[in-house]
């Protein structure tokens, strides 16, 4: 993260995603943790962001999921003008 500015624009950003539920884990100077539940599948997740000028890239690893019946993943995501590593 660059800015309290760019933080306060990718939440409007992924608001504006229907359907996407988001909660906030941690926030760091450099970056943030942040859980997305959606009920439609990567690919469509992938489409959505891209709508609102954000990028999902690819997944790094996953992560476990106590007792969720659940498969959530780790990904990086970026505004899409910004370089990697932005975020």
């Amino acid at each position: 993260l660059y800015s309290v500015a760019q933080w306060a624009d990718i939440q409007r950003r992924l608001d504006q995603i229907e359907g996407l539920e988001k909660s906030v884990i941690s926030l760091g100077q450099t970056d943030a943790g942040i859980s997305l539940t959606w009920a439609g599948d990567e690919a469509a997740l992938r489409a959505a962001v891209a709508e609102q000028g954000l990028m999902l890239g690819s997944a790094a690893r996953q992560v476990d999921a106590e007792n969720s019946g659940e498969t959530p993943f780790l990904y990086e995501l970026r505004l899409i003008d910004q370089p990697a590593g932005a975020l």
